[in-house]
């Protein structure tokens, strides 16, 4: 059972812009001239605190809500918006994301805890911190499961869509764009959000500073590829120039040459895990010899595993990487 948050972070991201977070995904929150416009809106039980904590900056209404893909942990809050009457905005496959979660969590969940617990029986004894986060995932979806089978109805489709690729409005003065990444990402229906006039870009779980990123694979139609091609999609809507702030789904705030850094270090891991699967390496020999490819050694033994699950799937199919 989640913990109700003791306290809400918040920090300054820019004109009138402000990221929060009660422990688990990052909220955004743009001040506008009709009212507050959120971008995810946290977990359910953390998402009555963290709207708190945003009328105590301001007391205006709630305009918007725009959910970058329909895990519970970005989209948990939707209705308590959505019962507000207030607008929440995704993709079409998100909104289909959400309305088959339940049924793809009480199928998947059970085979997707125990592949991270036989994979973490694999690593090396000495390394405890990728064994601590095979098993936080697999904690994360033994408490999906447990809260589905409490409350199927504990995230709330989106009440808007939008096609895509690209939305743009104007909400109170203030341009708002809702870019949809095109193809399979973190999920099957990730948008990212840019407000140019606060030059701050609201990215998902596409992209944390520092960090090899994950793809939910196996119950969001996710891709490890496709988190490569929407990073390089990230980086052509973006200025060249510095000043803009990206919000990641989680962790510290960061810019373009940060996004740079971590997109040319997945590159270098693909890079290795590739040669070495091409080669018939096997999976906990690949993840030794790709250590400190790109990130830290003990970043991408995840990510590796998440390539290799990738292409063996799609080997399987007669599909070419």
């Amino acid at each position: 059972m989640r913990a109700q948050p003791k306290f809400v972070q918040v920090t300054s991201v820019g004109d009138s812009t402000w990221v929060l977070s009660a422990g688990t995904a990052n909220v955004v929150a743009c001040l506008t001239g009709e009212g507050w416009i959120l971008v995810d809106t946290g977990t359910r039980i953390e998402a009555a605190a963290i709207r708190e904590e945003v009328r105590r900056l301001a007391q205006r209404p709630f305009a918007l809500v725009i959910d970058t893909h329909f895990h519970d942990d970005h989209a948990g809050g939707n209705a308590l918006y959505a019962g507000m009457g207030v607008p929440v905005l995704a993709t079409p496959a998100t909104a289909k994301l959400v309305r088959e979660r339940v049924a793809r969590i009480r199928a998947g969940a059970p085979q997707e805890i125990a592949r991270l617990e036989a994979y973490a029986q694999t690593l090396a004894p000495g390394d405890e911190r990728t064994r601590g986060f095979l098993l936080f995932f697999a904690d994360w979806w033994r408490e999906a499961l447990d809260d589905v089978g409490r409350d199927p109805h504990g995230v709330a489709p989106p009440t808007e869509t939008f096609p895509g690729p690209l939305l743009r409005r104007q909400v109170g003065g203030t341009l708002v764009e809702v870019r949809a990444l095109k193809g399979r990402a973190h999920t099957g229906g990730d948008c990212v959000v840019l407000f140019p006039d606060r030059r701050v870009a609201a990215c998902g779980d596409v992209f944390a500073k520092g960090s090899a990123p994950w793809a939910d694979q196996f119950m969001g139609d996710g891709s490890l590829e496709g988190v490569l091609a929407a990073q390089d999609s990230l980086l052509r809507w973006l200025p060249s120039d510095s000043s803009w702030t990206l919000v990641p789904g989680h962790g510290p705030p960061a810019r373009r040459d940060d996004l740079t850094r971590d997109r040319k270090a997945l590159g270098t891991l693909r890079a290795c895990v590739r040669q070495a699967w091409q080669a018939g390496r096997k999976a906990q020999a690949i993840a030794e010899d790709c250590a400190g490819a790109g990130f830290d050694a003990s970043q991408g033994d995840y990510a590796s595993w998440l390539f290799l699950e990738e292409w063996n799937r799609g080997k399987s199919r007669g599909k070419s990487h």
